[in-house]
């Protein structure tokens, strides 16, 4: 990366959040001059505390972002006037900032994601700079048919429409594809379900994969099942939206392309569960349906809110929802950022994490007290 391949000013949401402080180490690590950080409440304090908090903090990213308080849910982001004296002086927008929330429908959630984005849109478009967007890949949800999913495929707007959340993001997305009709520079990026990879940063406390193994740890009791997901490193999500938004800034790729941030290679829970009881987890594999009726009997679980997705047929249209992602896989190989093999040395990686992070117990520790 040459001197010229850096922004000077970044305007970033969602600074605070677990993908967004990755985002922004890997801005001030690329050499950002500086980034502003929208955020709700606090300060600069506040940002740091974030950095340190997963592990992020380097003593030269001191003195080179500010705080600017707003609120994603008002006009303008909540900024006011400084929203129009913003205008002109950043040279990229990355919209990470939303409500992410998979229970609250469209109309709650709407001002935050949806006219957010847009107001977002109107500060990149009238500061003529490249508009960055983090989407998802939970607007595929519905695809259970085993056909690989890519980055072009079409949305199901009659599926997305389903759930609040992932209607949010789709909405959005039509928004950013009509700004890059205009003449935009825009890219929108959709990871999978975020996670660490036990080498750089923190884990991800509220994932929901982390909220499932940490709710099976305390249940004591764990599904076996086919269930499946598709991770993100959290160092190759921010890694490679930073690679490639400033290729997107610097014309190097299509206005509007979409990028599918996430390994291709499912990772089987149940092999999760396993490596948990050899670090000593008192956890005892059980069916499917009785460990779901086992979850609906703890209501105080951090998994609770979630119950209504662990449907009867989950586990088995978890299997036949697949990503090939080989267009992003290969054009940020190309750029140096390559995704860890999700295998079992990657995942006792993030158990380790966890456990270093208080996220679960020492279960040796356990065992000797016991």
């Amino acid at each position: 990366m040459t001197a010229t391949q850096v922004w000077n000013n970044v305007f970033l949401t969602g600074a605070t959040g677990y993908f967004g402080s990755h985002i922004l180490a890997e801005l001030l690590r690329c050499g950002t001059g500086h980034v502003t950080c929208h955020l709700r409440g606090g300060g600069a304090d506040r940002i740091e505390g974030a950095l340190r908090k997963n592990r992020l903090w380097q003593d030269d990213f001191a003195g080179r972002f500010t705080a600017m308080q707003g609120d994603l849910a008002q006009p303008k982001l909540g900024l006011g006037l400084a929203f129009d004296r913003l205008v002109g002086k950043i040279d990229c927008v990355i919209h990470n900032g939303a409500n992410v929330n998979y229970v609250l429908g469209l109309k709650q959630l709407r001002a935050a994601n949806v006219v957010a984005t847009q107001d977002a849109l109107r500060l990149a478009e009238a500061s003529a700079a490249p508009f960055l967007f983090v989407s998802t890949l939970r607007l595929f949800d519905h695809r259970t048919d085993s056909t690989p999913i890519r980055e072009r495929d079409l949305v199901d707007p009659q599926q997305a429409m389903r759930y609040g959340y992932a209607n949010t993001k789709m909405l959005s997305e039509r928004l950013v594809t009509a700004a890059a009709r205009r003449g935009v520079a825009t890219a929108i990026f959709r990871p999978g379900l975020m996670c660490g990879d036990g080498l750089v940063g923190a884990p991800n406390p509220r994932d929901a994969v982390t909220l499932l193994i940490q709710a099976c740890a305390k249940l004591g009791v764990a599904p076996e099942s086919p269930l499946q997901i598709n991770s993100t490193s959290v160092a190759y999500g921010a890694q490679g939206l930073v690679a490639l938004g400033l290729r997107t800034g610097a014309g190097a790729t299509e206005p509007g392309s979409i990028w599918h941030v996430v390994h291709d290679t499912a990772t089987r829970m149940t092999d999760v569960f396993k490596l948990m009881q050899d670090m000593g987890a008192p956890l005892r594999l059980i069916p499917y349906p009785e460990w779901v009726e086992k979850l609906r009997a703890s209501p105080d679980s951090d998994l609770a809110p979630l119950i209504e997705y662990f449907t009867p047929d989950f586990p088995v249209e978890s299997t036949r929802r697949l990503f090939d992602s080989k267009v992003t896989r290969d054009t940020l190989s190309d750029l140096g950022v390559t995704h860890p093999e999700t295998d079992a040395r990657f995942w006792r990686a993030n158990l380790n994490g966890m456990r270093d992070c208080g996220v679960l117990p020492d279960f040796k520790q356990l065992q000797e007290v016991s």
